[in-house]
């Protein structure tokens, strides 16, 4: 009896043991592996966040870069942004956008704009979050991040803004526009994306990834980034291939083969070497996906200094894993003296309440060159006591020399190798901090002429190889000048402490005007232009002395400019207040302008012989509105400095077309209408292009209009635009007239060598006509001139009947003066129309129409 039970008591003590070591070791084997692979996650997840936060951090520094270009003054023009944003986006392919937000929150410029057309214009305080974003940043005086929105352009991501402030006022925001996706998709690399799911929360909304639920959640680790103001909660979970692979079916086995001890236990080395393989694999995976980063990659034991340095860390520094050990002592011996002064030590990190850590250093690199290296560390804390130091070298070498590289573009001109006006003021402050109390620093603001007539015939290379000649004399001077820099333009500017009195000074200026007077050789040709000088010295001290000075010399310069060529000047007190005058009345030409007070006032024109009325000229008056009527002489300088003449300009011609038609009404069809063209205008290539527009919207004849030229601008350097022009509107059916004719040096070459019309014999030569015995033979030979070339002559000035006289007895053909009427607006002119006929009825007279 016991026999025949013997076996079944054997049987079900041997299978209760092996049911009892299979349970045993399936529990063993599933523990080991879930803590195998909760460990692999959660250092993922430190690596993780370390890179995120220093890919963050990094975009945020270029973002400040720009921010503090702004506020100092080196970044100035939209140019200098749009090239500023380009360098930053070249080294961040996640960044979408870079834009420039005004201080109204308009974005008014987008880098780049293809793919960004939907961001320009759009105004950020009508949106709920980046309206709270902006107020936020602008009242922390710091970068902040919104959370995930819509963007624009399509799509979801994240919109970060700076405030940029200069000398206390807000100037606007730099906005920084990314997509989520791509930024983490660039920090994880392809390898890591199929092994791990990666969610990030910013307050319950989802900036990446997803939040549902999944057979790996029970493995996840969180982590926290702090950027821009916002908390993220980084949630990183194995997919569930990864958990297939390393899932264990020993209890399985075990419980199927309980009966045959020996085969459980080569099952259960079989399975346990099996999943050995996969963690091994797993870990050579995430090896070559950490080998594969830009980063490099270290991990710090701060108990025992045990130290992983990846092998991209090596590369950064030319080296091969095997050239050095990894350890914490390779690390400080390859630090630039001067940072390992600086960089605290393990015992001193550690102490800290920090979990995140930043630097920037330097180290050797094998070739014996030095490799900026940006450090972002996070360390990593277990029961309260820190562990480890885990975190990311990234090499910033050629960002740092492309970022000194921009710095040295933004302060240097392009084509003459010179500094810009840019970085003048703190060179020139420099020097005022080295000069002694013996020594004035003198500057010279110098100008070419002639240079924009070598433009205009030679063509802009011509006019490029001047202006580098020019630079070259002026570095090769022998006065030592310490600052030489190029204003733009055709000017540039040179400043060196001296203690010379004015008189060398003056000698000075005069060398440099021969200097640049030499003539440049520009295929066969020799191309000559002079220079006029202005001269000023800083006075005083700090920055606000040395901007001063450099005012001071462009007024001086203008002053001496109005004097004529090649000349020089210094400035004076009289100067500044002359420029201070006329930059208010610019700006009271600019507001009269926008108040319409701007208008033609006409001076009618008869035929001597028959009284007949054949024109008007008109006249540009303004109608100040506190000092009553101003003639053109009054204002038309300063509106020419201003660069506001041809907005004048366009006004009259506009209103003398109207006027056309208006004494078309007054039964006068073939009057015609004189206005005189500034030189300014005359020099445009659009100007007969946008005449014949004019003409033709308003439907007038261009026979009616005589475009009055001054003799000074036909002989103006023989600008090759104007004779175009000048040719242009003759063709185009518009009558040319020289005014004030004799009283030029080359008259009778301009009736020569113009499609001239009509000439107007100046007043000076009529004012003495019965006083002066000369003026009438000159008159008369001026008159007999015109005649015998088949031109119209006028005489202006007009005012007795003397003198009206005595033009009847010439062959003059027509007057104009106070004796025929004195310049009157529009609206008087059919008065005057009756008045004139009703006393002078010409032969033919057709009545004025009611």
């Amino acid at each position: 009896m016991r026999r025949a039970n013997w076996p079944s008591t054997t049987a079900m003590i041997i299978a209760a043991l092996l049911v009892f070591a299979t349970a045993f070791l399936n529990k063993i084997v599933r523990q080991t592996q879930e803590d195998h692979t909760i460990s692999i996650v959660q250092t993922f997840a430190d690596e993780f966040a370390a890179r995120l936060e220093e890919k963050l951090l990094t975009r945020v520094a270029m973002v400040d870069l720009l921010r503090r270009g702004w506020e100092d003054g080196r970044i100035d023009t939209a140019s200098d942004f749009g090239e500023g944003a380009a360098a930053i986006q070249s080294q961040f392919p996640d960044i979408q956008a870079i834009n420039w937000v005004n201080s109204d929150g308009v974005i008014i410029q987008v880098n780049p704009l293809e793919g960004n057309e939907a961001a320009l214009g759009l105004n950020l305080r009508d949106l709920d979050e980046p309206a709270s974003t902006l107020e936020s940043s602008t009242r922390m005086n710091s970068f902040r991040l919104t959370r995930p929105i819509m963007l624009a352009q399509g799509g979801r991501g994240l919109a970060g803004y700076a405030p940029v402030f200069r000398n206390g006022n807000l100037l606007g925001h730099i906005n920084l526009v990314f997509r989520t996706d791509l930024l983490i998709r660039l920090v994880m690399g392809s390898a890591i994306e199929a092994s791990y799911a990666i969610t990030l929360v910013d307050d319950g909304g989802v900036v990446y990834g997803n939040t549902e639920q999944s057979s790996g959640t029970k493995y996840a680790s969180e982590r926290s980034v702090e950027a821009g103001g916002r908390s993220w909660i980084i949630t990183v979970t194995p997919r569930d291939a990864l958990i297939d692979e390393a899932r264990s079916f020993i209890d399985e086995a075990l419980l199927a083969t309980g009966l045959i001890l020996a085969l459980v236990i080569a099952v259960t080395i079989n399975e346990w070497e099996r999943n050995k393989r996969k963690l091994k694999e797993r870990e050579d995976r995430f090896a070559l996906a950490i080998e594969g980063t830009s980063d490099g990659l270290y991990d710090i034991n701060v108990e025992t200094l045990d130290t992983y340095l990846s092998p991209r860390w090596y590369q950064m520094l030319g080296y091969k894993p095997d050239e050095m050990p990894a350890s914490y002592e390779t690390f400080r011996t390859l630090l630039h003296p001067q940072d390992a002064a600086t960089l605290p030590l393990i015992p001193e990190i550690i102490q800290t309440d920090r979990e995140l850590l930043e630097g920037e250093f330097r180290m050797r690199h094998k070739n014996g060159t030095w490799v900026d290296i940006l450090s972002r560390s996070r360390l990593v804390r277990e029961g309260g006591r820190p562990t480890r130091i885990v975190g990311t070298h990234v090499d910033l070498t050629e960002l740092r020399a492309e970022q000194r590289k921009l710095r040295r573009a933004a302060v240097t001109d392009d084509l003459t190798g010179l500094r810009n006006r840019r970085e003048l003021e703190e060179l020139l402050q420099e020097e005022q901090e080295i000069s002694t109390s013996n020594e004035r620093i003198c500057l010279m603001r110098i100008d070419l002429d002639r240079f924009k007539s070598i433009n205009d015939r030679d063509g802009h290379d011509a006019g490029d190889i001047v202006l580098c000649a020019v630079a070259d004399r002026l570095r090769e001077s022998t006065f030592g000048f310490q600052t030489i820099a190029r204003m733009g333009g055709d000017e540039f500017l040179v400043g060196w402490r001296t203690r010379a009195h004015d008189d060398h000074i003056v000698q000075v200026a005069r060398s440099l005007v021969a200097a640049i007077e030499a003539p440049v050789i520009y295929a066969n040709k020799d191309l000559r232009v002079g220079a006029s000088v202005g001269i000023a010295f800083i006075e005083g001290t700090g920055r606000a002395s040395v901007g001063e000075a450099i005012v001071n010399a462009d007024i001086a310069l203008k002053a001496a400019k109005k004097t004529g060529r090649g000349r020089h000047a210094f400035f004076q007190q009289s100067m500044r207040d002359a420029a201070l005058k006329d930059a208010a009345l610019a700006l009271d030409i600019r507001d009269g302008l926008e108040r319409g007070e701007f208008e033609p006032y006409f001076q009618p024109q008869i035929d001597i012989k028959s009284n007949r009325i054949v024109g008007f000229e008109a006249l540009l008056r303004w109608n100040h509105q506190e000092l009553g009527v101003l003639s053109a002489a009054q204002f038309v300088p300063a509106a020419e400095n201003a660069h506001l003449i041809e907005e004048i300009d366009d006004r009259m011609f506009r209103e003398i077309c109207l006027a056309t038609k208006a004494i078309d009404e007054l039964g006068l069809p073939h009057a015609t209408v004189s206005i005189n063209i500034s030189t300014a205008r005359l020099m445009n290539s659009e100007l007969v292009d946008r005449l014949l527009w004019e003409v033709d919207r308003i439907t007038v004849n261009p026979a009616r209009i005589c475009i009055e030229l001054l003799e000074s601008t036909l002989l103006n350097e023989r600008m090759e635009t104007a004779v175009n022009n000048i040719y242009g509107l003759a063709r185009a059916g518009f009558r040319i007239e020289l005014d004030d004719f004799g009283t030029g040096h080359a008259a009778i070459s301009s009736l020569c060598n113009f499609p001239v019309s009509r000439i107007k014999i100046d007043r000076t030569f009529v004012a003495g006509i019965h006083s002066d015995p000369s003026l009438p033979a000159i008159t008369e030979t001026l008159i007999d001139l015109g005649n015998n070339l088949g031109i119209t002559v006028l005489v202006e000035g007009v005012e007795s009947e003397a003198e009206r006289a005595f033009f009847e007895k010439t062959k003059c053909d027509e007057i104009q003066g106070f004796l025929v009427g004195r310049p009157m607006p529009l609206n008087q002119i059919p008065a005057w129309v009756r008045k004139w006929i009703a006393a002078h009825p010409p032969v033919g007279f057709t009545q004025i129409r009611a």
